[in-house]
């Protein structure tokens, strides 16, 4: 009785995985989509009253948002280029 019932979950386990990977859609694009993305720039750098203990952090900090906005610029730069073609 068990095994009948353990054949049965197995079968059941196994259909149901071979439909769930039957029902999968996979949508293929075959052209990019473009977008005129609007270029903004980084504002001046100001100057600010910091604590000395928070100043390295403040400036590591600093450093680190204008490289993440660099690599951003560098990738709609990119995306701009992939578009032209």
């Amino acid at each position: 009785m068990k095994l009948k019932k353990l054949l049965i979950l197995t079968i059941t386990i196994l259909l149901s995985f071979l439909f769930s990977a039957c029902s999968q859609k996979v949508v293929v694009q075959k052209e990019l989509l473009c977008y005129e993305l609007q270029e903004v720039s980084i504002s001046e750098d100001v100057i600010i009253r910091v604590y000395k203990d928070d100043i390295e952090l403040f400036k590591a900090r600093n450093d680190e948002l204008k490289s993440v906005i660099e690599f951003y610029k560098n990738q709609n730069r990119l995306y701009k280029l992939e578009c032209e073609k």
